[in-house]
């Protein structure tokens, strides 16, 4: 053989290994799919998976598997394309787990878990004033990045893949989204405010920051509008137009404690609601955190625009804002969805204890233990966020969608004695625990592998955010 076939076999070779197809079988699973139709989740025993090259190919029942299995097969080795004909099949055997869409946290403060473990028995005003505001003062690209990280790699060892996050300083909570592989709804501040406490938006840098990530596959961007009560009046539309012209959905807190209501209604006798209307921001896949106090009024308005609600259970209960009632929101026919909020006041990134007590709250408060449907809830906690954060091409393991899922293995203390008798929903929704969380694909691609990050250096991340804080004071 010449040096020069020689090259050219290398070559040949090189490329094929490099377009070979790769074919991931799950099988003998039980698998959770979502229906959309219906708004919940439906299980699947003794299941299969099938990925090619990242995409779902398809969940299909035992009797189905096999034929699927076969047409697969034959279709990779009638390929007559050179670079086609090498596939790669790996078979992963279910064992009892659990293969379900990531949770999706569609609302939180990724840098915010620089601020776990803030004071106690504080209410949301004196909470922000007297603690967060103060060491925001400090917070720099690189502070947010560590502790969005830290945030990002809690969210994903616990099988959270999308989140959408609403803080300061974008740069820093992109750069370690990106770096982790996770979905990310992106948003920007922009915003300077005088000694007088008036605010101005930098229109030129919202205009930018729409450009340079409107068409990734990963991030969605959004424009920050913190709250109806933190600016001034004037300063709304404005926000509304930048918004528009930019074609970006906001990001808000509404109706988030009985304070913020009762102000806005002295001030402008109007609702939260009613105000974000009167300034044209209720913008289409807009996303409105936390909804404690909606009016009828304030249900009827929303009935009319493609927003999504975000329930914070965890961060109303600690700051004493209260409960919302996301059951009466839903029958009304609205989106409900689930969020952390962020760790300085939840104080943990678990959407599984977010989960458990949504449910939970929603039964409390109706005093019916049909209120807070598990197989409901998991869906919103799930598929139905990913589709509030723009992400409608994943997380449904529908065929033809990028593979996001995770896999839960249910054989552990706190979820044993786990076996057929068991409703893998229940159990997920009631008991369920980042502990059980052995894998979280994206695209196909691991984040977490065997209970380990793939993507983040743990120690490193830990290592980061401690220096942050420290930075902090």
């Amino acid at each position: 053989m010449t040096l020069a076939h020689a090259a050219v076999e290398r070559s040949i070779k090189t490329a094929m290994e490099r377009t070979k197809t790769e074919v991931r079988e799950y099988r003998d699973f039980t698998i959770l799919v979502p229906d959309r139709q219906r708004g919940l989740m439906v299980t699947h025993k003794h299941a299969t998976l099938l990925l090619e090259n990242g995409i779902i190919r398809g969940v299909y029942d035992e009797a189905e598997a096999s034929d699927a299995r076969v047409k697969l097969q034959q279709e990779l080795s009638q390929t007559r394309d050179l670079t086609q004909t090498n596939y790669e099949w790996v078979t992963t055997n279910g064992e009892g787990r659990i293969i379900l869409p990531p949770f999706a946290d569609c609302h939180t403060h990724l840098a915010m878990s620089l601020f776990r473990g803030s004071p106690v028995n504080l209410n949301l005003q004196d909470w922000l004033y007297k603690w967060v505001f103060p060491k925001e003062a400090h917070m720099t690209a690189e502070t947010v990045r560590r502790g969005a990280a830290l945030s990002i790699l809690e969210l994903m060892k616990g099988g959270t893949a999308a989140m959408a996050d609403m803080y300061y300083l974008d740069e820093g909570t992109s750069a370690a989204a990106l770096a982790a592989g996770t979905r990310l709804v992106l948003t920007i501040d922009g915003k300077t405010s005088d000694s007088q406490g008036r605010f101005t938006q930098d229109v030129e840098a919202v205009e930018d920051f729409a450009k340079r990530w409107r068409n990734h596959s990963h991030v969605r961007p959004s424009l920050q509008v913190h709250s109806p009560y933190l600016y001034q009046e004037d300063l709304y539309p404005v926000l509304s137009q930048v918004a528009r012209d930019n074609h970006l959905p906001v990001q808000v807190h509404v109706a988030e404690t009985k304070t913020e209501v009762s102000e806005l209604a002295a001030k402008y006798h109007a609702s939260p609601v009613e105000l974000l209307q009167r300034w044209n921001l209720l913008l289409p896949g807009s996303i409105l955190a936390h909804n404690v106090y909606l009016t009828d009024e304030d249900i009827r308005i929303l009935l009319n625009y493609d927003v999504s609600l975000v329930t914070n259970p965890a961060s109303n209960c600690k700051l004493g804002s209260g409960i919302a009632d996301t059951e009466k929101l839903r029958q009304k026919g609205l989106r409900v969805v689930l969020g952390t909020d962020g760790a300085g006041s939840n104080d943990t990134l678990d959407m599984f204890r977010e989960l458990r007590l949504a449910g939970f709250l929603a039964k409390a408060t109706h005093t019916d233990p049909m209120a807070g449907r598990a197989d409901i809830w998991l869906y919103w906690a799930t598929a139905g966020g990913y589709d509030a954060m723009g992400f409608s091409d994943a997380g449904h393991l529908a065929v033809g969608e990028a593979a996001d899922f995770m896999i839960y293995n249910p054989h552990h203390v706190g979820n044993e004695p786990y076996g057929e008798h068991v409703d893998p929903i229940a159990l997920l929704s009631y008991s369920g625990s980042p502990a059980g969380v052995e894998t979280l694909l994206v695209g196909g691609k691991h984040l977490v592998k065997n209970y380990e990050s793939v993507t983040l250096d743990e120690e490193r991340v830990i290592f980061e955010a401690r220096e942050a804080v420290a930075d902090l004071g």
